[in-house]
């Protein structure tokens, strides 16, 4: 392996490291509101999830709470550097 294809799997390792942190961090904020929430992290109820932290942040604040966005910057980060992954092992 050479050294891009090094980083690119570091920056992919990092953005998913970052994605499980906010979904740990909104699964407490709505456990604290009284939601049960499911602690399994890879389930399609993390976008429930989701989409209830924005409801009641908009709610309470009249906007979506930074975890919100950090999860969907997260989402694109992963995804970006999981294309670059793949562009580093083909070329």
């Amino acid at each position: 392996m050479d050294g891009a294809m090094i980083a690119t799997l570091g920056l992919l390792l990092l953005t998913t490291a970052w994605g499980v942190t906010v979904v740990v961090r909104l699964q407490a904020y709505l456990w604290r509101r009284g939601r049960i929430v499911s602690p399994a992290l890879v389930s399609p109820m993390v976008l429930d999830d989701l989409r209830d932290y924005r409801r009641l942040t908009c709610a309470e604040a009249g906007r979506p709470g930074p975890l919100y966005l950090h999860f969907v910057g997260a989402c694109l980060a992963a995804m970006a550097s999981a294309v670059a992954v793949l562009v580093a092992a083909l070329s």
